[in-house]
């Protein structure tokens, strides 16, 4: 079954080729083609824009149980949006009643927030069974619980927060490097930092990878950094310093311990003579001596390896080792 782009499509092309072949026979103007033709789409769009709208009675009874509202929560800034809820219901009321028309998008907000508000709206329910709306409802209520199970899930700790905490201020002094680009791609340190600080002060924790690549980035700029007790603490080895009297500093900014494990991996990995050839996976290139290379220099520049670089790395070493034998 066609769907409305379909049809548009085939609406457009069809229309569009009649029109051009009378033009070009001279039975009718090129502005006048024009003028015409955009009526047409200017309804086409219309219609592609409120293809799943709700039916008028509907959208017209949610919006009036809001009319009288006057409980709305302040607004909320995420990032760099704000979130208002009056001026979002303000601004649909005021299209409805101009035209008796919202967006499919726009019933599906409203609908969300009637949700967020049910516990004020006691005639919520009721509402929505009298015009045929309960399904939408519940398939709303069950929405809002799953998107609030998912930010419970992400939300950052008590624990969590005072440990960004004091990793966003160990690296409040740092000065970045200019933006690099490598192939296609722009690495923006300074972006990528504030883009990490934004999402855990926004409430949402950092992933293990979003901290791999933290780790890592902080490590380039650990000359830069006095909290040696955080840095190693964060990054498993400490910037380099001298006291006061120009000597060599203290434990807290040694060198951290390598891993004994992994040196012994690197060690078995080193007399491999022969690496597999790289194999291309989709878009990305898996290259076994690259890997074992790229691991080797971060554990002598003494960065800790994380969880899944172990893991990559034995699995890699027992690789090999079964090829020895």
């Amino acid at each position: 079954m066609a769907t409305l782009p379909d049809l548009f499509q085939i609406g457009f092309t069809a229309d569009m080729e009649n029109r051009l072949d009378k033009i070009e026979e001279g039975d009718i103007q090129w502005t006048e083609m024009l003028k015409e033709f955009y009526g047409q789409f200017s309804t086409w769009l219309d219609s592609a824009k409120h293809a799943d709208a709700p039916d008028t009675e509907k959208a017209e009874n949610l919006i009036a149980l809001f009319s009288s509202f006057k409980n709305w929560e302040k607004p909320e800034k995420r990032n760099k949006r704000t979130y208002d809820d009056k001026k979002f219901f303000d601004s649909v009321s005021k299209k409805f009643a101009t035209d008796k028309k919202i967006s499919g998008k726009q019933w599906q907000a409203l609908l969300m927030m009637a949700v967020k508000y049910a516990g004020q709206l006691p005639t919520l329910k009721s509402v929505a069974a009298k015009h045929a709306f309960t399904e939408e409802l519940e398939a709303a209520i069950k929405g809002r619980a799953e998107s609030e199970a998912r930010k419970e899930a992400t939300a950052v700790t008590e624990e969590s927060r005072q440990k960004y905490d004091r990793i966003f201020n160990m690296c409040s002094a740092i000065k970045w490097n200019a933006p690099e680009k490598k192939g296609p791609r722009v690495y923006d340190d300074e972006k990528f930092f504030k883009s990490l600080k934004q999402q855990a002060e926004g409430g949402k924790e950092l992933s293990e990878k979003q901290i791999g690549a933290l780790k890592n980035m902080i490590s380039k700029y650990k000359e830069q950094i006095t909290d040696k007790d955080t840095l190693a603490e964060f990054t498993g080895a400490s910037a380099s310093s001298d006291d006061a009297e120009g000597g060599a500093s203290d434990s807290a900014g040694a060198a951290a311990v390598p891993s004994a494990e992994v040196t012994a991996l690197l060690a078995q990995l080193e007399s491999v003579e022969t690496w597999g050839e790289p194999v291309k996976k989709g878009k990305r290139v898996y290259d076994d001596k690259s890997f074992y290379e790229s691991l080797k220099r971060q554990h002598e520049g003494g960065r800790v390896l994380s969880d899944k670089q172990l893991a990559a790395l034995k699995k890699l070493a027992s690789k090999y080792a079964a090829k020895e034998e």
